[in-house]
């Protein structure tokens, strides 16, 4: 099966928690990973890889010695990544983003330099959404970033509680276009929100 009809197949299953009908493109995958400086970070953290778009170039640019977790929920695209790569720098886990910081824990990586997201946080419930913004500010070290793209600003409000440098830009030549979020400056004190019913 290929790529993009594995994706389309799995957002027909699980439309909220995909986001989009096919993988992201070229350019978004350069402009999101633009934002990290591979020469210094050593261990990177990828949220939701799907196919592998940007786990292929965060390979291809992650230094020799340097590791990269990527955490995937859904079971076709875990299959297809465990069948597909080989590479000792990466570390590959079936399991939810909101365990970020205990995932590192247990394969001794320590906090992360750099988190990638392309998880449709507008669509997810408030609770998850807020877990994993948490975690992430928690897993990341103090001069850490978290890289983000979406296709709304929706999200910028939640984000700026975890994050209190926050950089934008606009990538027009995506399906749909979308919006490339560079957090800093993680605020670790941040309280997560009681679970409450999802107003996205």
């Amino acid at each position: 099966m290929s790529d993009a009809l594995l994706f389309f197949r799995t957002f027909l299953a699980n439309p909220f928690a995909i986001g989009s009908v096919i993988p992201s493109s070229k350019h978004l995958v350069a402009d999101l990973l633009d934002g990290i400086d591979f020469t210094t970070a050593r261990t990177v953290v990828e949220y939701g890889p799907g196919t592998g778009v940007f786990t292929d170039e965060i390979l291809r640019r992650l230094a020799p010695d340097a590791k990269l977790l990527c955490i995937e929920i859904m079971d076709d695209f875990y299959n297809t990544l465990s069948a597909r790569y080989d590479d000792p720098r990466l570390v590959l886990v079936h399991g939810s983003a909101a365990d970020v910081e205990r995932l590192l824990a247990e394969h001794g990586l320590g906090q992360a330099d750099a988190v990638v997201s392309g998880l449709p946080f507008t669509s997810l419930p408030e609770e998850v959404r807020h877990a994993i913004l948490g975690g992430t500010a928690r897993a990341l070290k103090p001069e850490g970033r978290f890289v983000m793209y979406q296709y709304s600003q929706f999200v910028m409000g939640h984000i700026k509680k975890y994050f209190a440098a926050i950089q934008t830009r606009f990538t027009m030549l995506n399906v749909p276009p979308a919006f490339s979020f560079y957090c800093d400056a993680p605020i670790v004190s941040a309280p997560t929100p009681e679970a409450s019913p999802s107003r996205s």
